[in-house]
């Protein structure tokens, strides 16, 4: 697997984040003014926006050539995708017109709002130097799996809840 990683040019890399900045930018923005009081369109142009700051710092970290600022972008990037679990949980309540207990959201929201504080230390990842293609890489800390399991776990209540009315739902609207 990491021989395949290695034969991909860093500029596919580049231009695949270009692209997930840009179209996630544009539909924000697009979803944004068709409507600013609309708690769904709100939430979902926010997680558009997180991915927006994800990619637009991952653009810089693969552009680096210092492992220091490749470090520095690689952890900014990681602040977006702190919050992606929350938002997606919360957008989800929205889009399903479901009710998502307070408690969810605000653990999720606690959850990625102490990740983002701790993405600049070593708690979250450390060593980072040059790996395969890549500028800088680093090893996972103690809260990265924490991360881990945050994301994946709202991912996962989120999907069970869409899955639940989607069961029960008759016709399109």
């Amino acid at each position: 697997m990491l021989a395949l990683i290695d034969k991909i040019p860093l500029q596919f890399y580049i231009v695949s984040q270009i692209i997930t900045f840009a179209t996630s930018l544009g539909l924000a923005f697009f979803v944004l003014s068709r409507g600013l009081r609309s708690k769904r369109n709100l939430t979902f142009s926010l997680l558009c926006l997180t991915v927006v700051q994800w990619s637009f710092f991952y653009v810089l970290f693969l552009m680096s050539k210092s492992c220091c600022r490749a470090e520095y972008y690689l952890r900014a990037c990681m602040i977006g995708a702190a919050f992606m679990p929350a938002v997606f949980t919360h957008f989800i309540g929205f889009l399903l017109n479901i009710k998502i207990n307070r408690n969810i959201i605000r653990l999720n929201y606690a959850a990625s709002t102490l990740t983002a504080c701790l993405v600049f230390s070593n708690l979250f990842a450390y060593g980072f130097q040059p790996y395969l293609i890549f500028p800088c890489w680093g090893i996972a800390g103690v809260i990265f799996p924490l991360h881990l399991l945050h994301f994946f776990g709202s991912i996962v209540y989120s999907q069970k809840r869409m899955f639940r009315v989607i069961r029960h739902s008759r016709g399109i609207i």
